[in-house]
């Protein structure tokens, strides 16, 4: 915005400050200038190279001053005009062969530097989408789409900036035409190789194809012992198929025929293989023993095993063998191709080490195994012997026996003895208990313990014996006691 100010003599020499005014330009605007007492300041008001006329246009200098202002109510009023036509399509008018995921867009331009939404339309009024907050000059853009092989699609768009618009001319693609579909190539590289001979009765069949248009692939297998073998497997994705084993010395004729998920095939030649003449083999080593190797604490009576295995899939006999004198234990015959073959061998000594092994035949070879060992158990433990010498049925005066009698009675204090014996093994200690309280242990003979304490009525006294596995024996005696003194 420009203020002229025209004052003969002072042209040029004015100033115009912008004061309580808004970002609009709406508000008063100051103007100084120079000027003589007696001379007219003439006022134009300069927008965008635009003259305008204020009122009041002139002010008459009444006052001997060099320099004066003169105030200016401005109103701004922007007018606002639309977004040009949207222009430069893509795809271009016209084009043919275009993808079915193609996106479309167009170039947009607003004169007032507004952005713009564009919205983008079928020919039928569908709006295809919308491209938002483009900017003057910029691309707008929607995509990719999914649309139908050879099919011509009309189109235009909208170019929006809140207040106007401008619609875009019509403008036309065609779609490419759909795709042509080519066959599988034929099966190639069969393994067997064609032809082959001393082949593996345990070899799979594989076999190796593509598609030129990357389309995937499913294959019919024909498989047998004729030049013209039966469908074997139907519909499968792998290049691979298992027969199972197959009969040694035999001539196998298969062919493959590869699909495409478009119904395209193609079958590959008809190939064939010769299996291996049949050679017996031998038994693989016994194995997995049970008793393990160097076991400890098996049974006097226990049960050997062994796992036995046969690259033939023969049926096996397996022989147990005692290893210190080679005296058969016991043989278990045609036993499976990895089956655990198991025996019993009884009536074996405590704590003794054995050692055993085992030959496994097939009727033509035979197959030593390792040699094992197993320490067999101790001899189970016995229980200790223990008995209540003092007291027993009689009178007790102050720890003295008076005369007999058909239950303790103990006037006094009373010492406890027992005897305790272990066949196989040692005492540990004796308990002495009363009323089921432990009182005293004894670790030395004579085993005794010295009761004295004041005490009245019938008890119950125990004597457990401990061995030195831990075995007890205990016995009880009711006696009446009547101990006053302390």
């Amino acid at each position: 915005i420009e203020v002229i100010v025209s004052v003969p003599g002072y042209e040029n020499r004015s100033n115009i400050s912008h004061y309580d005014a808004d970002y609009d330009l709406h508000g008063l605007y100051k103007i100084g200038f120079y000027a003589d007492q007696g001379q007219y300041a003439d006022f134009t008001v300069k927008i965008n190279d635009k003259c305008y006329i204020p009122n009041p246009s002139s002010l008459y200098i009444d006052k001997p001053h060099p320099y004066f202002y003169f105030n200016i109510n401005l109103t701004v009023i922007t007018e606002n005009s639309p977004p040009s036509k949207p222009v430069n399509p893509s795809p271009i008018d016209g084009a043919v062969d275009v993808s079915i995921t193609t996106s479309l867009s167009v170039d947009v331009y607003d004169p007032d530097g507004d952005s713009m939404n564009v919205y983008f339309y079928w020919d039928n009024g569908t709006m295809i989408g919308v491209d938002t907050n483009v900017p003057s000059g910029g691309t707008a853009s929607i995509g990719p789409l999914s649309l139908s092989y050879d099919t011509q699609y009309y189109w235009y768009a909208i170019a929006n900036d809140t207040q106007f618009e401008n619609q875009s001319s019509t403008w036309s693609f065609t779609t490419q035409l759909y795709p042509i579909n080519h066959p599988p190539s034929k099966p190639f590289n069969p393994t067997p190789s064609d032809e082959s001979t001393n082949v593996s009765v345990n070899t799979d069949l594989s076999w190796q194809c593509n598609d030129p248009d990357g389309d995937p692939l499913t294959y019919d297998v024909y498989f047998g012992t004729t030049p013209n073998p039966p469908k074997v497997s139907n519909n499968q994705s792998s290049t691979t198929y298992d027969h199972g084993t197959l009969e040694y010395n035999t001539t196998y004729y298969w062919y493959v025929v590869a699909w495409d998920n478009k119904g395209a095939k193609n079958e590959s030649n008809l190939w064939n293989f010769t299996t291996e003449l049949f050679v017996n083999h031998p038994p693989d080593k016994p194995s997995n023993p049970s008793p393990a190797n160097n076991s400890k604490d098996i049974s006097i009576n226990p049960t050997l095993s062994v796992l036995v295995t046969d690259p033939d899939d023969d049926l096996l006999d397996v022989y147990f063998y005692n290893a210190l004198d080679d005296s058969l234990i016991g043989m278990v015959d045609n036993v499976l191709n990895g089956s655990v073959a198991t025996i019993h061998w009884n009536g074996l000594d405590y704590n003794q080490t054995y050692f055993w092994y085992v030959i496994v035949n097939d009727s033509e070879f035979e197959v030593k195994s390792d040699t094992w060992n197993f320490k067999t158990i101790h001899e189970e433990n016995q229980p200790p012997h223990v008995e209540i010498i003092k007291p027993v049925d009689a009178i007790y005066f102050r720890d003295r026996q008076i005369t007999k009698f058909f239950l303790p009675i103990i006037v006094g204090k009373i010492t406890i003895e027992a005897n305790a014996t272990d066949s196989d093994g040692t005492i540990e200690r004796v308990e002495f208990i009363v009323d089921n309280v432990s009182r005293y242990n004894d670790t030395t003979e004579p085993y005794s313990w010295l009761w004295d304490e004041r005490i009245f009525g019938f008890h119950t006294i125990t004597v457990v014996a401990y061995d030195n596995d831990g075995r007890a024996t205990e016995i009880s005696k009711n006696i009446l006691i009547i101990n006053l003194h302390r």
